[in-house]
């Protein structure tokens, strides 16, 4: 069965020079030339769902915050990062948005369960060495997930 994950918008919040882009459904290839955004706005993308990538200071200047409108299974979720924080929030239709964090352990739930979920992935746990040396074990999350998705420019 597959799986939907599609982004349907990137926003860039308290700007003020409004930035959005939107995706068509189906599949979307960003072309431009060299130094017209195209990484940056991968990066957000990127940051959106709680990667640790960077943000140019051109970015961090030009507004606070971006927000990933994304259809995650059959959900519609609003995920808002400011640039300066450790944590999202996530809105779902009329309802108040969510504090979510970026890393297991905190008070609040972690981003990857909620991903993970509406996708319906499964969590689980592997062992952190594929050499069988180790016994210690790691959860899969939805960034490991993004990032067998993700084709990097390189």
């Amino acid at each position: 069965m597959g799986r939907i994950l599609r982004i349907e918008e990137v926003r860039f919040d308290g700007a003020a020079v409004p930035h959005v882009w939107t995706f068509p459904e189906g599949v979307t290839v960003i072309v431009g030339a060299v130094g017209s955004g195209k990484t940056s706005l991968l990066n957000l993308i990127k940051f959106g769902f709680g990667g640790d990538v960077p943000i140019t200071a051109e970015i961090a200047q030009a507004a606070s915050s971006v927000t990933l409108h994304v259809q995650a299974g059959s959900r519609r979720l609003q995920l808002t990062r400011a640039f300066t924080k450790q944590f999202l929030m996530v809105g779902e239709g009329d309802s108040p948005a969510q504090r979510y964090a970026l890393k297991r352990g905190a008070k609040d739930p972690w981003l990857s369960d909620l991903l993970l979920d509406a996708l319906g992935i499964p969590a689980v746990q592997v062992p952190q060495s594929r050499t069988g040396r180790s016994t210690r074990i790691t959860s899969v999350s939805f960034l490991d997930v993004f990032a067998y998705c993700y084709l990097d420019q390189g």
